[in-house]
């Protein structure tokens, strides 16, 4: 089984990237731990992202916006300032719980959703780990979720569920 440990790096007070690591040993803890994100050790760390464009502000909310994306449109709520031009690399969270998920009858991932309606998300189901969270590949990125359904969903296996909505953490890669 792959586990994926997630890391974000700062620097005079912006954020630079956000990387997923895959059976993270004591020693690359260490090497990132201290601050030392450079040299060979990051030979072996993989940046996912999710491009998104058309990012837009919701009226009448202070951090909600549509965005395009390769896998559908959608929306969910914005960490940080805007995008100048409309596009970002993101990360996605799922801030609740995943309690319920079907198979999924279609071949692609998919993100969509409209404005304050539920957000459906098709990924391959990538990880599950003992302590209750599912790695889902959703395009290039690596979404963690806690997982609260009574049957967790088999590893390969191309999954369909549903959250009030998404977070979305933009970094520069």
């Amino acid at each position: 089984m792959t586990s994926y440990v997630r890391v974000r790096w700062y620097h005079e007070g912006a954020e630079y990237a956000v990387l997923f690591l895959s059976e993270l040993n004591d020693d690359r803890y260490e090497h990132l731990h201290r601050g030392q994100h450079h040299g060979s050790h990051a030979t072996r760390i993989e940046v996912r992202t999710v491009r998104i464009v058309n990012v837009q502000a919701i009226e009448g909310t202070s951090n909600e916006v549509t965005f395009s994306s390769s896998i559908g449109q959608a929306w969910g709520h914005w960490h940080g300032g805007l995008p100048a031009d409309g596009s970002a690399h993101v990360e996605i969270d799922i801030p609740e719980p995943v309690t319920t998920w079907q198979s999924a009858d279609r071949p692609a991932d998919a993100l969509v959703g409209r404005p304050h309606s539920v957000v459906t998300i098709c990924a391959l189901v990538e990880s599950v780990g003992d302590d209750g969270v599912v790695a889902l590949r959703l395009a290039s990125d690596i979404v963690l979720v806690d997982w609260e359904a009574v049957v967790p969903p088999p590893v390969g296996e191309r999954i369909i569920l549903t959250t009030a909505t998404v977070e979305l953490y933009p970094y520069t890669v």
